[in-house]
């Protein structure tokens, strides 16, 4: 294999030269602890409900139970210390496969450090074997999956690169990373205080290991997630390592011991300062980038209402878009015909037949289908509430479809190419398949056609006239049909 050079290890795809890299640095730091700066904030930090609300609780209690472990390597700490490291099995699989390998870590250096230490290695053998039974469960339930028919589909669509060979694409600063704050942490402490600097260098040491867990199992999914694990290691690890700069710099210089306090103090009232300040503007008004992404048409949101509250049990509704589908599935009861291929385990087959059956239906033309495959929105401008979230509607189809199927290949080659790419083989297949598929209302399983704006930019059928479709509620911008059986 030839070796990469430094522009493939140090720049990724989006940002392709050192001065992208420093620009989206400052901007990302400067606006969000600087309240000088007018950019409003449209979300926090712990947003997302998945990663990090629900798993940054799991995880510091797996943190905090080794460090007492570590600390105190008695049974009651190991005990507690391989729940919690069992319990990330089920909470999020990156965070878990980075936590196995600091735990792995930890035992190699139980053997080599404190080999003579029987309670050490006591605790440890209690530990992993703690940890073992508590994802008994897990491994229960991935035996299931892996004999599910339609897993391997599945398993592509969430992303899998396969293939033993080193993460390097993109990566290079990241290693460099590790390396300063390793050199930092020997310096400081594995003389003076083992323990500190062996828990220190074993968490910087499991984040190479797990970017390059492929060498071992000669595959890996979702490479691209492996920071979610490592970050809030390394912000621990940096604000460790900084307090202990300062306090040995307040014994060297003492009269430095007033001025960080105050520097703290400083920083922590500009990031406060800034929130305030972000809440403020919020209020007074939203900028236009803000107004446009959380602008939504209420009859959409009216649409769901009537749903919800005139239609029994879970209706299966048929639309053309994936979008939509995505929407009821979330704000109603309705079962969408369209699921979304990243948390449906129906295999492709099905999932292309449910696309190619619906935008027949719909009367999406041939040339439509082929844009939507492209993930190429219509060049001609479009205003208006009949043009809302076009370019998604048009851009995310493949990756509502396909997700991270076709992103095959080394991690390298995965970490380049990003999903919801169709390849041209594929796309001229699905359009023989259009063009001879004949659907008739009676041949899905669906009880109610759901047409709305994001229905009306892929085509604009007269469902009013389908001598098989009643109307059962309109608005000016939602239609609603039911399906004579």
């Amino acid at each position: 294999m030839a070796l990469p050079d430094l522009a493939d290890i140090f720049f990724s795809p989006r940002s392709s030269d050192l001065a992208t890299n420093w620009r989206e640095f400052l901007g990302y730091f400067v606006k969000q602890f600087w309240p000088g700066v007018n950019t409003q904030i449209d979300k926090l930090a712990l947003t997302r409900l998945d990663f990090p609300l629900l798993v940054l609780p799991f995880f510091l209690m797996a943190f905090l139970a080794l460090l007492a472990f570590w600390e105190n390597p008695r049974p009651r700490n190991a005990l507690f210390s391989g729940v919690t490291a069992g319990l990330l099995g089920y909470v999020y699989f990156h965070t878990w496969i980075y936590w196995m390998a600091v735990v792995g870590f930890m035992a190699i250096a139980t053997l080599v450090f404190y080999r003579h230490d029987a309670t050490r290695l006591r605790g440890m053998g209690i530990l992993i074997a703690t940890a073992a039974a508590t994802l008994i469960p897990y491994v229960i339930n991935y035996y299931r999956f892996i004999t599910a028919p339609g897993h391997e589909d599945f398993t592509f669509r969430l992303s899998l690169a396969e293939g033993r060979e080193i993460f390097w694409a993109g990566l290079g600063f990241d290693y460099l990373v590790y390396l300063a704050l390793g050199v930092l942490v020997w310096m400081l402490w594995f003389t003076r205080d083992r323990n500190r600097g062996v828990f220190l260098l074993a968490l910087l040491a499991a984040m190479p290991a797990v970017w390059n867990v492929q060498l071992l199992t000669g595959f890996v999914p979702a490479p691209d997630h492996w920071p979610k694990a490592i970050s809030v290691v390394l912000f621990i690890i940096s604000a460790v390592i900084l307090f202990e700069i300062s306090r040995r710099a307040i014994l060297r210089w003492p009269r430095l011991a007033p001025l960080i306090p105050v520097l703290l103090v400083i920083g922590s009232l500009a990031v406060v300062s800034k929130k305030i300040v972000n809440v403020a503007s919020l209020s007074a008004g939203l900028q236009q980038w803000v107004a446009d992404k959380y602008f939504f048409p209420k009859e959409i949101a009216d649409s769901w209402e009537w749903i919800n509250a005139n239609l029994p049990g879970e209706p299966k509704v048929v639309s053309s878009s994936f979008l939509t589908s995505q929407y009821l599935a979330v704000y109603t009861s309705a079962r969408p015909y369209l699921p979304q291929s990243i948390i449906s385990p129906l295999p492709m087959d099905e999932l292309e037949t449910r696309y190619l059956a619906a935008s027949r239906l719909f009367g999406v033309r041939p040339e439509v289908l082929d844009d939507q495959l492209r993930s190429r929105p219509p060049d001609d401008p479009c205003l208006g509430l009949e043009c809302y979230y076009r370019d998604e509607n048009f851009g995310k189809l493949t990756d509502d479809l396909y997700a991270c199927y076709f992103s095959r290949g080394s991690v390298n080659t995965y970490f380049r190419q990003g999903c919801g790419r169709v390849p041209e083989a594929k796309r001229a297949e699905l359009l023989a398949r259009y063009s001879a598929l004949r659907s008739r209302w009676q041949d899905i399983p669906a009880e109610y056609v759901y047409y709305g704006p994001w229905e009306r930019q892929f085509s604009e059928p007269n469902f009013e006239r389908d001598s098989q479709l009643t109307l059962v509620y309109q608005n000016p911008l939602v239609e609603i049909y039911q399906v004579k059986r």
